[in-house]
């Protein structure tokens, strides 16, 4: 069997994470940040703790049923290789509300490990 390269492995941390945010597992959608890993909301403050992470999942999920749904579309890797981006498109439905947009997450390999540094995303 073959070893995935870092771009797969990014693609499927990116999947792995937003399938903890979809399911409403704020403490696991937290642990793919880095120890000063942030996300920059829309409309809303920069998230700089995993308690504010894991309150942020939360929060979408507390005011009823949440249809979250992200694909990366695009993946690239710095010459150094510890450095990577991934841009991607989400959806999510609230209320009979369906809003759309796209996303940035910066990776960065730490002891090994791929983590978030930082994450933004806007609506269309």
């Amino acid at each position: 069997m073959l070893a995935q390269t870092d771009s797969q492995l990014l693609f499927q941390l990116d999947k792995e994470w937003n399938e903890a945010i979809m399911t409403n597992q704020p403490e696991k959608a937290a642990s793919y940040f880095s120890d000063d890993g942030q996300i920059f909301v829309q409309n809303g403050p920069i998230l700089s703790t995993p308690a504010e992470i894991r309150n942020f999942v939360s929060a979408m999920h507390a005011k009823g049923k949440v249809i979250f749904s992200a694909a990366a579309t695009k993946v690239e890797l710095s010459a150094s290789g510890d450095m990577g981006y991934l841009t991607g498109q989400f959806r999510t439905e609230s209320d009979g509300v369906l809003r759309t947009g796209k996303y940035v997450t910066i990776w960065k390999k730490h002891a090994g490990l791929w983590k978030i540094v930082i994450d933004i995303f806007n609506s269309d």
